[in-house]
């Protein structure tokens, strides 16, 4: 326990998988087990770091634990046993399947509305919002409601709400899981555009492994039930990453060694 609390607050631990090992480790995640209260064992002893500016994404078969990981690293639901510690002074910001925008708040408003609620004086809001849709290719729909948006659209006006922020740490729960393939792909590119050029944080749950392995400079695969981390994989791809990255040869190779890993965390 005392070397999770440590490391979570801002040392450099001890892990080999890690791209940067001189970067500080931002979430910490101790021998975490969850049970429920009608007795299924989510998470079983997982343990995992995340460093400054790393992406790492969380895959495996479905029901094995990862949107429990998610929330438990956020807050949103307490470890039976272990812990979870993300470092002094970072501020996360939680990505859901859904927009869940308010539909009726125009665009700019809702991607606005969690500087509103921090106290966030108007213009200092309405100047971030702006900004924030300007990154996610929003600009020019700032006085549309939701319900003129595409899915796609909708999806990039949630994460413009978050960008608004300025957060330390991204927690997306499957955020382009509802989308078709070309818009998922789009987003993926976009997400790759804007890390590149203000980084962040982020753990990205997904069931997609070609997101997985386009986005993440490290992938963590989980077992099914109870969801243990099986194996992780280090994808040395260099940044930054667009489309073209998916016809090399060692995109591919990736995509087909995490194949490889998913099967045998589901077997």
């Amino acid at each position: 326990m005392e070397e999770t609390a440590a490391i979570a607050s801002g040392l450099v631990a001890d892990d080999p998988s890690s791209g940067d090992r001189e970067a500080p480790v931002i979430v910490a995640v101790d021998h975490v087990n969850k049970i429920y209260s009608d007795g299924t064992h989510a998470l079983k002893d997982v343990s995992l770091a995340v460093r400054d500016k790393e992406i790492v994404a969380v895959i495996g078969p479905s029901g094995c634990g990862k949107s429990t990981l998610l929330r438990a690293i956020a807050g949103l639901t307490s470890p039976t046993d272990g812990v979870c510690r993300v470092a002094d002074g970072v501020q996360p910001a939680f990505v859901f399947q859904q927009p869940t925008l308010l539909p009726w708040r125009t665009a700019e408003r809702n991607a606005e509305l969690l500087l509103r609620l921090s106290g966030v004086p108007r213009a200092e809001s309405r100047r971030r919002a702006h900004e924030a849709m300007t990154l996610v290719n929003l600009a020019g729909f700032e006085k549309a409601y939701p319900r003129a948006l595409s899915g796609g659209m909708r999806m990039r006006l949630s994460l413009a709400r978050s960008l608004a922020m300025k957060p330390d740490l991204f927690l997306l729960d499957e955020p382009f899981s509802a989308l078709d393939e070309i818009t998922r792909k789009t987003l993926n590119d976009e997400l790759a555009r804007i890390w590149f050029h203000q980084p962040f944080t982020a753990i990205l749950v997904t069931h997609n492994l070609y997101e997985a392995i386009f986005l993440a400079s490290r992938v963590v695969v989980m077992s099914a039930r109870p969801g243990r981390i099986q194996t992780e994989i280090a994808v040395t791809l260099p940044y930054p990453r667009n489309s073209d990255v998916r016809l090399t040869s060692e995109y591919v190779s990736f995509v087909e060694q995490l194949s490889i890993e998913l099967e045998r965390a589901a077997a």
